[in-house]
């Protein structure tokens, strides 16, 4: 019975099970309603409860973070965490106008930025990036090692080499945010393709997804912004904010978080054309806000961080707690939803999980919740078997 109250509701797992979706069910954006969840109560035995378990009091070590906007692997297998300091991101950080970081908050973060951690103790292993940063967004970490960063602050991305801590290619102007080639507005991840080639969501103001060279030169973009349009084509987005290579099929595939789905583009690294839609991986509305993409070439799945509810829901007496993550398979079938707020998270506030990595193995998952100040790390069980 405990199972079942801690069940993700979710639209989609009801539609790849043959159950009903309740009238009125998509309006809300980022909450389950009361209402929605009773229409689903006696549906939800039936959902599939599968996925990636949590490791509890991981980190074992204490670690003071701010605000953890990304998290990914090392090669080796470590954890790096990019995260806010002493920064946090408020309603008032940018002017509404202009987008631009005002000249009055434009302090860089004093605390290190970038943390490193061994996987199985979590023990820091090394922590650099102090007074570098402004507001820290998207980290990514490629096959070589190397550090790719967004800091929406200063409306740029950066290449870190592997082992070093400054670095070796910049691109956008520090605090002029824009939309032509060589600027960009609040930048929001980054996806690196095995021979240097680089995308790039650009991100909170433009919703385009661009691609380029290793040395940056610009190879081609697309997308187009949908705020007050509404969602006509897949090249409508709406803040692309996460994105997930697979090269074997040469697709990207794009978290568009505030139309609420994922959305997949020909990567343009073999024969097919860069930008061409490819296929939709999440439909729109089924799993709230999508914040995070990590995909696993091991089991050819991919992993979904989302925003169904800040907090459990009450209803008749009982707390229902969303999960913060799903398990799709390339065809973009549901498999299972899990990290779900525990009582001692709710406890201390909100979640939103704003980013999500798995290890080079496959065998862990992390999520970076931003709001909690606080990643997660969850194992994979070793009788997994999302084809049965």
């Amino acid at each position: 019975m405990a199972a079942l109250l801690v069940v993700c509701v979710t639209m989609l797992a009801m539609v790849s099970k043959g159950l009903t979706v309740p009238a009125g069910a998509r309006q809300g954006r980022d909450r389950l309603t009361a209402e929605f969840l009773t229409d689903y109560l006696n549906q939800q035995q039936r959902l599939p409860v599968q996925g990636p378990v949590e490791v509890p009091n991981w980190p074992r070590h204490d670690l003071e973070l701010g605000e953890v906007a990304g998290v990914d692997v090392m090669p080796n297998g470590d954890v790096m965490i990019f995260h806010r300091g002493e920064r946090s991101w408020e309603a008032d950080t940018f002017d509404d106008l202009t987008n631009a970081l005002p000249e009055s908050k434009r302090i860089n973060i004093t605390r290190s930025t970038l943390v490193r951690l061994r996987a199985n103790s979590g023990q820091v292993v090394d922590s650099f990036g102090a007074n570098k940063f402004y507001v820290p967004h998207g980290l990514t970490i490629d096959k070589k090692g190397n550090l790719w960063l967004t800091d929406v602050g200063t409306d740029q991305i950066f290449r870190i080499p592997s082992g070093q801590t400054e670095p070796d290619l910049v691109l956008g102007e520090k605090f002029v945010p824009g939309n032509d080639d060589t600027h960009f507005c609040k930048p929001t991840d980054v996806a690196v393709a095995d021979n240097g080639d680089f995308f790039v969501a650009d991100g909170y103001c433009n919703s385009r997804v661009l691609k380029f060279s290793s040395d940056g030169a610009l190879l081609g973009k697309f997308g187009m912004d949908t705020r007050g349009v509404g969602v006509d084509s897949p090249y409508s987005m709406n803040v692309p904010h996460s994105l997930a290579l697979i090269e074997d099929l040469d697709i990207l595939c794009v978290a568009d978080r505030e139309n609420q789905r994922v959305l997949c583009y020909n990567a343009g690294l073999g024969d097919t054309k860069f930008g061409q839609f490819n296929r939709t991986l999440v439909p729109g509305g089924e799993i709230g806000q999508v914040y995070g993409l990590a995909y696993d070439p091991n089991a050819a799945v991919m992993y979904v961080a989302a925003l169904l509810s800040q907090m459990p829901v009450m209803n008749r007496g009982f707390s229902y707690s969303p999960a913060r993550a799903f398990t799709y398979d390339l065809e973009g079938n549901y498999l299972g939803g899990w990290g779900y707020i525990s009582p001692s998270e709710a406890e201390t506030g909100p979640s939103i999980p704003h980013d999500i990595a798995v290890s080079p193995n496959g065998n862990d998952v992390y999520i970076a919740d931003v709001l909690q100040h606080a990643v997660h790390k969850f194992t994979e069980p070793q009788n997994k078997n999302y084809l049965a």
